[in-house]
């Protein structure tokens, strides 16, 4: 059997080395970078892109629950966001994408809701009992007061600043979604209802 020219070999091994190579750093280079797909992500938001927001932030769609929908429209349509900085460690498969969030502070909002809900509640809790609103009237007088508070001029703002973290699938980066990272877009709603729920746990205990 006849060897192999060493020389040749080596040439073989070194042409197989610089395409391969070649190949990793053809995948890096078409790899959407961490801090584009956060940015899209936070685009969708804004946007209240139901689909995008499923791709990236996972959870379920709201285009069966429109009176949802719009409020989400009010809740996300003044969200601004500064990307700070990120970091990406393609070996490790890992990035962390550092965003600077504004949004209206939902924790005031719902405040002064929570005290209009109540108040309307008293009111009519005297009323005779053919005269109280339905269920169903109620829920629409809710509506309309959390509707109007979000809608209005100059809503007092708070910044969050997160890590949003992704990890890297099938050479693409994929956003870890987080409560926190959520909780400053929606302006610290979720913070909010914690407490609530958490302050009456402790009063019923």
């Amino acid at each position: 059997m006849k060897k192999c020219n060493p020389k040749l070999t080596r040439v073989l091994a070194t042409l197989v080395a610089v395409v391969v190579l070649l190949s990793l750093s053809a995948c890096s280079l078409t790899r959407t970078p961490a801090k584009d797909v956060v940015e899209a992500a936070l685009k969708a938001a804004q946007t209240v892109d139901t689909e995008a927001i499923h791709t990236y932030w996972g959870g379920g769609s709201f285009k069966d629950q429109e009176t949802r929908l719009e409020i989400m429209k009010l809740m996300l349509g003044g969200m601004t966001y500064n990307i700070v900085n990120s970091v990406e460690d393609a070996k490790a498969g890992v990035a962390t994408v550092t965003v600077e969030i504004t949004n209206v502070d939902m924790q005031k909002i719902m405040t002064s809701f929570l005290t209009q809900m109540l108040s309307k509640a008293f009111s009519y809790a005297f009323l005779p009992e053919d005269q109280q609103p339905t269920d169903e009237e109620m829920d629409a007088m809710y509506l309309a007061d959390l509707t109007s508070l979000l809608s209005q001029d100059n809503n007092p703002t708070v910044t969050n600043t997160v890590d949003i973290e992704l990890n890297l699938v099938d050479n693409e980066w994929q956003i870890v979604p987080s409560d926190k990272a959520i909780d400053a877009m929606l302006g610290g709603i979720s913070s909010f209802t914690d407490a609530l729920e958490n302050a009456v746990t402790f009063d019923e205990g």
